[in-house]
């Protein structure tokens, strides 16, 4: 298992970085080499996730997807796929049999459950385990269940 995240505000890096610490795993960020900063980088940012774009993305150089299990961790953007996770996805999905993905999101009444089906689609691999977290209620303890709930889907498969 490996987990492979993408965050603009931070949000999705600290959930993130405690889950690849509780399980030991290693982290992975993706990199957008264009900035999304300021006003104009959040109207990209929504426009590309509307649209399904696909933008440039880097991976450091000593990624490899593990084919058995990886835990995306990402934003949602205007109620779809960022676009960041999208190029990912599209990119390194076919090498990949199993995901889990673990979204942040600013809406309290959605969990935004039809990413994870576009992930199946593009991929044609299985999702483990989705979890989704309103930003404002992100907790040690839901990151402490998801982390239990990780390493069980990923004993199951060993």
């Amino acid at each position: 298992m490996q987990i492979v995240y993408y965050s603009l505000t931070g949000h999705a890096e600290r959930i993130a970085r405690q889950l690849a610490e509780m399980l030991d795993v290693p982290l992975f960020r993706i990199s957008d080499l264009r900035p999304r900063h300021g006003i104009t980088g959040f109207i990209r940012a929504a426009l590309e996730a509307r649209r399904g774009k696909c933008p440039e993305i880097t991976m450091d150089e000593a990624f490899v997807p593990d084919p058995r299990h990886i835990v995306l961790v990402a934003p949602v953007w205007a109620g779809r796929m960022n676009s960041p996770l999208r190029t990912f996805t599209q990119k390194y999905g076919k090498s990949v049999t199993r995901f889990s993905l673990v979204l942040t999101h600013a809406d309290p009444k959605i969990r935004f459950e039809e990413i994870c089906r576009e992930i199946v689609e593009i991929t044609g691999a299985e999702c483990l385990v989705f979890e989704s977290f309103w930003i404002e209620n992100i907790n040690p303890a839901g990151i402490t269940a998801l982390g239990s709930q990780l390493a069980e889907s990923d004993r199951k498969i060993q």
